[in-house]
């Protein structure tokens, strides 16, 4: 199993606030559906690597630290094997 990357709802929420933006706006900024985004914002698909670039390439989200956009499930045998 390999590393899932899952969006964290609150940057999200913040930088939308800041920008004056909805959820539809900034799914077609990033060029997704508005059924994929509410997946991903609501942490029922992981992010994809393509989904990943799109955010961190986002006007909106210039500056922010990634480690701030997602967290990062590691699968329980790869937790283990780490010295």
């Amino acid at each position: 199993m390999k590393r899932r990357y899952l969006l964290r709802r609150d940057t999200i929420e913040l930088a939308l606030d800041r920008n004056h933006l909805t959820h539809r706006r900034f799914a077609d900024h990033l060029g997704l559906s508005r059924s994929y985004w509410s997946q991903v914002l609501n942490r029922h698909r992981h992010l994809t690597p393509m989904v990943r670039r799109c955010l961190l390439g986002s006007r909106y989200l210039k500056g922010v630290d990634e480690r701030l956009l997602w967290d990062i499930h590691e699968p329980p045998d790869a937790v283990e094997a780490q010295p």
